[in-house]
């Protein structure tokens, strides 16, 4: 397996770092559900045995009926195969067209089919970068650094880094602007401990935050690292808002995620940019798309080595392999 974590790297390194249906239950009582079974054998027995009169005539009827329901299963079964496997093989001629190294991964949260492009690299370790901030979002608001992401202000250090991050920003700014700083601080603020645990609370890649520090820098150059795999997991579990936070921290950060909103559909989602040490640039975006019908997952991360002209290839290797899923096409 390819590691594309960094070692533990001087602060100063930081200013590198670019980031850029419900289910229907029905219920049964107990007595209905032992009395099931031996009404079923009843009527397999009458129509098995019934009068010996007629007892050919419904043989054969009971085993034409086998027969269709095993043929039906066996088309439906095909039917999945028939929309799932061409899919898959439009995303790796996806990422080949794009011309990059990388892994896409497509998951359709109403049954849990997968499309996945890239072959093994979507269980390789990568740097989370900025993606982690929707993690970073819940764990800041759980410590109570922040108490009102939409207004309270996040002082600029004054440092000039560019564009939108040389400026005072509130959580919800810092999230869309991917302002690393800002991020940096208040985990500093909240403190490694905290840190430490709750991303072993939430689950989040393979849990490694290192020292103290490291507190405000391990999800850009490391230890922490995450697959595509993990990330749509953490994903799915954030949108079926089963996280242990609050509620009402949940529904922040799926507010900061959404990135386009169309008719009947919303994509949400966060781009991340990493530089690990002696190895290309990494590039993700993650999230999710919303629509009537259903609710598709998915996690892109490339080698950037063009950052330029990869740095937009993310989202655009995304929305191509949703549309290739069977998600509403978003281009």
């Amino acid at each position: 397996m390819r590691w594309r974590t960094s070692p533990p790297a001087a602060s100063a390194r930081s200013a590198r770092a670019r980031t850029s249906p419900p289910t229907r239950w029905t219920t049964t009582s107990r007595s209905d559900r032992d009395a099931a079974p031996c009404r079923r054998r009843i009527c397999i027995r009458a129509c098995l045995f019934g009068s010996a009169g007629r007892g050919g005539s419904r043989v054969r009827r009971v085993l034409a009926l086998l027969a269709a329901v095993i043929g039906f299963a066996g088309a439906a079964a095909q039917g999945v195969r028939d929309t799932i496997e061409p899919a898959a093989g439009m995303l790796d001629a996806i990422l080949e067209e794009a011309g990059v190294e990388g892994a896409v991964l497509v998951r359709r949260l109403s049954d849990g089919a997968e499309w996945t492009g890239g072959g093994a690299r979507v269980d390789e370790r990568f740097l989370p970068a900025s993606t982690f901030k929707i993690a970073n979002t819940m764990i800041l608001l759980e410590a109570g650094v922040i108490t009102d992401p939409e207004s309270e202000i996040i002082a600029w250090d004054g440092v000039e880094r560019g564009g939108g991050w040389d400026q005072d920003q509130t959580l919800r700014s810092a999230f869309r602007r991917s302002a690393y700083w800002a991020y940096s601080r208040l985990a500093g603020e909240a403190g490694h401990g905290h840190m430490a645990r709750m991303v072993t609370l939430l689950g989040y890649g393979d849990e490694h935050v290192g020292g103290p520090d490291e507190v405000g820098t391990f999800w850009l150059e490391g230890p922490l690292s995450v697959t595509a795999r993990e990330q749509v997991g953490f994903l799915q579990r954030l949108h079926a808002r089963v996280l242990p936070v609050e509620p009402a921290h949940m529904e922040t950060v799926i507010g900061f995620m959404e990135v386009e909103r169309g008719e009947d559909w919303v994509l949400r989602g966060k781009t991340g940019w990493g530089q690990p040490e002696g190895q290309p640039d990494i590039g993700w975006f993650v999230g999710w798309l919303e629509s009537e019908s259903d609710t598709w997952l998915f996690a892109v991360n490339i080698d950037m080595t063009d950052p330029e002209r990869h740095r937009s290839l993310r989202e655009h290797i995304a929305r191509s392999a949703l549309a290739a899923a069977g998600a509403p096409d978003t281009h």
